[in-house]
């Protein structure tokens, strides 16, 4: 029940520098809901804020990984 497996958060299709971040996009689930790849995560997303989270952070808001594929796919 952390990030790493919330239906709402992803690591940036950009890459990253810093260990372990994740994007996270809680305040926008329905929008998110629709994110199944890399494509779609930029057609959907990408101009929407997010926060940015440790893969062990742990969220009131968790929700896992089974509703879509996600830009990671099934987890």
């Amino acid at each position: 029940m952390c990030c790493l497996t919330c239906q709402y958060s992803d690591y940036s299709p950009y890459g990253n520098d810093g260990f372990g971040y994740m994007l996270c996009y809680k305040n926008h689930k329905n929008e998110y809901l629709k994110v199944n790849d890399k494509d779609s995560f930029f057609e959907y997303v990408e101009d929407l804020d997010f926060e940015f989270e440790y893969e062990t952070n742990l969220c009131k808001e968790f929700a896992p990984r089974i509703l879509c594929e996600g830009y990671r796919g099934y987890v």
